[in-house]
This record gives structure tokens, sequence and C-alpha cells, in this order.
């Protein structure tokens, strides 16, 4: 197992939770295949040596079972922490969007409106200068 804990970490640098989730990854791909070849060695009766047993269950089936649960875990602390993260920034990104899009609106909209609208306060000051001159 150290072995593998090394090759995981000289592979790439990774987190804690990616390791957990490699070593995880790779108790679920072994375990399986245990228990597929103790199921064939007992159907065409095959001398193997017996597992190490944890109790009254062999050692391929704890691992299989504690891989799950703990993933299983793992993954909801993930969402759980994650979701927070993702609330946080959500509302970081929101307000930044926001400031920006008012910002965008009042030069693109707001300040061009405001020109045409002068623009026709001067037209219809004109108009009643010209009215009244008649």
């Amino acid at each position: 197992m150290a072995q593998i804990i090394a090759k995981l970490s000289k592979e790439r640098s990774i987190g804690g939770c990616a390791l957990l989730c490699q070593l995880l990854r790779r108790l679920l791909e072994c375990c399986p295949r245990w228990l597929l070849a103790l199921w064939i060695a007992g159907a065409f009766q095959i001398l193997l040596p017996d597992p190490p047993y944890v109790g009254p269950v062999g050692l391929p089936t704890v691992l299989l079972g504690a891989g799950l649960l703990v993933g299983w875990f793992a993954a909801f602390l993930s969402r759980l922490f994650l979701g927070r993260g993702a609330r946080r920034t959500a509302n970081r990104v929101s307000k930044h969007l926001s400031k920006g899009l008012s910002a965008a609106a009042q030069d693109m909209i707001v300040e061009p409106l405001r020109a045409d609208l002068d623009n026709y306060a001067v037209f219809v000051r004109d108009l009643d200068k010209i009215r009244t001159v008649r």
C-alpha cells in the first residue's frame, strides 16, 4: 500500500482528497477481481489458499464494502464543501456581474438616451420658438 501511495504521489502532485479517490478507485478495481478469482477457483475446484478473514467475512469483501462506504461518505462531504464554495463564488460573481451590467447599461443605453432626450428637448424648444414667430 505504501508503494501505491508513493507511486501516486510521484505521478503528479495531488491533494489529500484526490489521493483518497485514487486509492478508493484502485481498491474498487482490485476487490471485485479478487472476489471473481476466488469464485472461479471455487467453481472449478481449484485449490487456492484461503483469503484472510476479518471476523466471519473475507478480506476482499470487507475491503470492497469499506471502499464503497468511504467513497460515498467522501462524495457526500465533497458535495457539501464544494457546494458551499460554489455558492460563495456564485454570489461574488453575481455582485461583480451586476456592477458590470449596470455600468455597461449606463454607458450604452442611459447616456445615449439622455443625449437623444436633450436633442428632442432642444427640437421642441426650437419648434415653440418657430410657432411663436408666426
